[in-house]
This record gives structure tokens, sequence and C-alpha cells, in this order.
């Protein structure tokens, strides 16, 4: 029986992880998205060791380390096929999800696991910021690891399922692996402060505690060392640049805790259109999927509604589970006693909704030091958190049946918006209108075949080392290049040069 659950679930999770990489492979042609595919493509074609990370475009800046390079460009070592990046991207970031969705199952059993894993994996930030290349799809292994592990430390609950030690060293592994892939990684850091306070407050543990995270910290750690070892003082690849004093973003706090409000809910628009005509014009071209997904997107709002009212609810007394009678017949004080759980909330619910008001809080707060305004997909690494959060919202509601069945059709609406999306991306952002490209790229091991990374300041002011300027605006290196985008960096290794 056990040998027969165990396939089960591996078959689920093999069916999940085809359905989401070719869900992801459908938005490949997005600049960010192609861009970091690139920097994977690069090191595999070329050789050359990939000492930095994803762009960011707004100040021409890099991140350092060679973590995304890897990550995307190592799969191409394994199998030599296209959508390789997609199946690890796609087997981390399931992985991820059903872990968490285990975690939220211990932590909230009145949540049924049947709704806890179908919203975790197909809830559209889950599905659009996960499956496909770029740079916040990589963030979520390491954010579900960090938050259970800070969850874990602080005094949330009063009984641990991860061993401390475990959780220190997940938080050592995923401080390192995000710094490599997004600049959101600083939200981090007042988390780890804490929980090495709350670890000190205990007497006991610290030191074994700070050992567990060194030593998680060494291995992601690991793929930054060489851009160091190699520029030096210059191996912040000018990412301090995005460090600008910006009162402004104050008048922005309601707008980011919608934001992360928005991360549990069925979000529609963001993903059809940023313009209101364009989620018409989604509906008029697939009129099948019209009526799911407009009750997906209504169900998402009376979601968001829901999120922020409980804001508003106390924590109740502990109950314990319900127990079944004698008889089939329930009472009317059974009944008015079922309606008054679904609004009772566990003991450990005043301090969730702490942990996602500080959270809110901290966004607020790093935003006063942004150029931009706020942008949901740059703090996704909080996605755990309002997963965490909303799962509480829903309190005792699944104890009505209506309910459920409410529920069992959100999904369902769900996946067919899900189902029209992709084929909506596929036509215009697939993988496989490039799919000649990226093989012919790979098999004359030349990544230029498909594209051109963009360049970074620090590329442009070692350009005079590297070129031979001739006149203004006009370098060379044994011959001239007539188009400004064939500059150093975007030559393959194939080709000879002697500048």
């Amino acid at each position: 029986m056990a040998f027969r659950r165990v396939l089960l679930l591996l078959l689920l999770f093999l069916s999940a992880l085809l359905l989401r990489s070719l869900y992801g492979a459908t938005n490949f042609g997005e600049d960010d998205a192609f861009q970091v595919y690139l920097i994977g493509l690069k090191w595999y074609t070329t050789g050359i060791f990939p000492y930095w990370g994803p762009d960011v475009v707004y100040t021409q800046s890099q991140i350092p380390g060679a973590l995304q390079g890897l990550l995307v460009g190592g799969p191409f070592f394994l199998k030599v096929v296209p959508e390789a990046p997609f199946l690890l991207l796609n087997f981390l970031s399931l992985s991820a999800l059903c872990f968490l969705g285990w975690y939220l199952a211990q932590r909230i059993p009145a949540v049924p696991k049947w709704f806890l894993f179908g919203w975790l994996l197909t809830a559209p930030w889950a599905m659009n910021y996960s499956t496909h290349i770029e740079n916040p799809s990589y963030v979520l292994p390491a954010a579900v690891m960090f938050f259970v592990s800070v969850w874990e430390i602080f005094p949330i609950y009063e009984k641990q399922i991860v061993a401390t030690k475990w959780a220190f060293f997940w938080l050592g592994f995923s401080l390192f692996w995000v710094m490599q892939l997004h600049l959101s990684w600083v939200l981090m850091l007042p988390y780890i402060g804490l929980t090495f306070w709350f670890q000190a407050k205990k007497g006991q543990g610290f030191w074994r505690a700070a050992l567990f995270f060194l030593l998680g910290a060494a291995i992601t750690a690991s793929t930054l060392v060489p851009t160091i070892m190699e520029f030096g003082v210059a191996s912040s690849g000018g990412t301090e640049q995005n460090i600008e004093f910006n009162p402004s973003n104050l008048s922005e706090i309601p707008n980011i805790a919608a934001k992360m409000l928005s991360f549990a809910c069925g979000e529609v628009a963001r993903y059809t259109g940023d313009y209101t005509p364009e989620p018409l014009e989604f509906l008029k071209a697939y009129i099948w999927a019209a009526p799911c997904t407009i009750f997906f997107a209504l169900m998402g709002l009376a979601q968001f509604a829901l999120f922020a009212f409980s804001f508003f609810q106390k924590t109740s007394v502990k109950t314990s589970t319900s127990v079944k009678t004698s008889t089939s017949v329930k009472t009317t004080a059974d009944k008015s006693a079922d309606k008054s759980a679904i609004n009772k909330k566990p003991l450990e619910w005043g301090k969730v909704k702490f942990f996602m008001l500080a959270s809110i809080g901290l966004v607020c707060l790093s935003y006063l030091f942004a150029s931009l305004p706020p942008k949901a997909h740059a703090f996704y690494l909080l996605f755990p958190v309002a997963m965490w959060y909303s799962f509480y919202c829903y309190g005792e509601l699944f104890r009505s049946k209506r309910f459920r069945i409410l529920a069992i059709a959100f999904l369902v609406s769900g996946g067919v918006f899900h189902f029209a999306l992709a084929q909506k991306n596929a036509q215009r952002y697939g993988l496989w209108a490039k799919r000649e490209k990226v093989e012919a790229a790979i098999a004359a091991k030349d990544y230029t075949i498909l594209g051109l990374r963009r360049e970074s300041v620090l590329q442009m002011s070692s350009r005079e080392n590297v070129w031979e300027k001739k006149s203004e605006g006009q370098y060379r290196t044994g011959y001239e290049y007539k188009n400004p985008c064939f500059q150093p960096q975007n030559i393959s290794c194939n080709v000879f040069r002697n500048g």
C-alpha cells in the first residue's frame, strides 16, 4: 500500500513537472527572461565563466555571482535541448512548493490538503513567476526554505517541525542564493538578525546555530567568491547605484500592501494585459475561457477582501478538533457552534498577522531607498509569507460544503484560465518560435546566433582596455565593427581576434 502511494505521488510530481515546464516555455521571448536565458547559454557555448548574474536595467549594473549562469547553463551539460533550463527550474520550484505545502498542512490543518497543494501549485503568481526563465523565478526555492526556517526559529509555534540547526543552515544557504539573483536579498537581513536574537535569548545553542548558518552560507557563497577574486572592488557590479533616498514612495504604502496580498489571490489583469483594452481583448480572443476567467477574477477579488478583512479578526480561544457524535442528526446548538467555529482563529493568529504586517512595513521601508516605484515582482521573495498568511485567513470556512464546492470550482476555473493564457503567451513569447535558433547556437557553440547580451556600465568602462580607439565612437581589435552591438562581451569565443 505504501509503495503504491509513493508511486502515485511520484507520477503526480512528474506530471506537474512536465505541465509546469511546458507552461513556463510559453513565456520565453520577453526581454528580461530572454537575457537571463542568454547568461546560461553564453557560458555553455563559450566556456567563459559567468562571473555576473542578472542585469539591473535602470542603472545598467549587474548582480555579481555565477549562480544564475550555472543554474541556466548547467542543464545543457546534462541534456543539450533548449528546454533543459526550464526542467531544472521547475524541478526546483515544484519541489519547494511541495515542501511548503507539506509544512503548511502541518501548521494549518483546517485547510484541506487538496486545496492547499492545488492552490500553491496553480496560483497565478506561482505559475507565472516560478515556471519561466527569469531571475525572480529562481528566488522562490530559497524563499520557501528561508521563511520556513524563520517561522521555526521565531516564537510563533509551540512545537518545532524543523530542527534549529537545519533552520539556521537554510538561512545561510538562502541568503547567498538570493544575493546572486535579485537585489531583494537585503530584505532578508532583518529576519536573520532577529533569528539570532531569539536564539540568543534561549541561552543555549547560539554558537551551534552560527556554525550551521556559516556552513549553509559557504555552499552558495562559493559561486560568488570567483567574482570577488577576479574583479576586487569592482565586484559590486555597480548595484550600489540602485540605492537612492526617495521619500515620494511613502505614498505607495497602500499600493505595496495591496501587491503583497495579491500574491495569494487569483490575479488575472496583470497577466492578460496592463491596460484596460487588453483583458477585454483576451476575453474576446478566448471566448470559450471567458466565463471561467471572469469567475476566477471575481473570486480573486473576494480573496483580496477576505485577506484584508482578516487583519481585523481577533485570535480566538483554542478549540479542540470536532468530534463525531453518535447520532447523525445535529442539534440547533451543534449547528450554531459550527457557524461560530468558522470565524475562529488558532492561537498563533495574532503572531501571524503581526509577521505579515511587519513584512509589509519592511518592504515599505526599503522603498524609501529605491529610485523606482514599487513593483510586485521586485519583492517576490515574500510570496511564501503571503501564502502562509492567506491560508490562515480561510479559518474554518472549509467546514461548509458550499464553500468546498466553491473552492473546487475556483481551482478548475483557474486551470482553464491558465490554459488560455498559455496559448496567448505561446503565440507571442513561446520558446518554440526561437527553438531552431537555440539549437543552431548550441550546435555552433555561438550564443550570438540567438541574441546579444546587454552591456553593463562596468563593461563599457573596460572597453578602452580591450579595444584600440581609432576615432570617436569607433574601436578596433585588428578589424573594425560597424555595428555597435558587436562589442567584446558579445563576440563568440570561436571568433578569432587579436586586439
